[in-house]
């Protein structure tokens, strides 16, 4: 399963905090209970297979030239850190652990992957393009962490905004 991610808004991650009230009883509200671990699983495989997915097709629509700085990994992993920001900031603990876990770890993290940057920093320095392999592993760590602010920022900007939805009261 994926690692407590911190909440933007609040500052903490879902293991730092205390665990949620037991529900007053006669209020209709379900007690919180972990998903199953085979369900997280098959999210996590199901949402794996799109993001593998969709990054060979922009791999294969935008190929990285010979020695030079390969741009779709670049802009897959901005792209990337900008979803995953605004994931975060947008579902915070409000999702079910198979929903952040599928889209975070699943999609997300089989979209983007530090594991292309290192082997084509590699690669540029094997073949002598030593400021291409700088130039990338710079604008990556940058471009990154920007965009994954980016996306935080308007995550978090648009749950403050959104209608807060009235609680659904059963008749006794």
């Amino acid at each position: 399963m994926s690692a407590p991610v911190p909440d933007p808004v609040e500052g903490t991650s879902g293991a730092e905090r205390e665990p949620a009230p037991e529900p007053v009883e006669g209020t209709g509200q379900a007690a919180h209970r972990e998903p199953p671990l085979a369900l997280v699983l098959l999210a996590v495989f199901a949402a794996g297979a799109l993001g593998t997915a969709a990054r060979l097709a922009i791999d294969l629509a935008a190929p990285a030239p010979g020695a030079g700085i390969p741009w779709s990994t670049l802009v897959v992993n901005t792209v990337g850190s900008f979803a995953l920001g605004l994931v975060v900031a947008m579902l915070s603990q409000r999702a079910p652990e198979w929903l952040r876990a599928g889209v975070t770890t699943g999609l997300l993290g089989s979209f983007t992957t530090f594991s292309a940057i290192t082997v084509a920093t590699v690669a540029l320095t094997g073949s002598g393009a030593l400021l291409s392999a700088a130039v990338l592993l710079l604008v990556s760590v940058v471009a990154g962490v920007l965009a994954a602010l980016a996306g935080m920022a308007l995550g978090s900007a648009m749950r403050r905004s959104a209608p807060r939805r009235p609680a659904r009261r059963r008749r006794a």
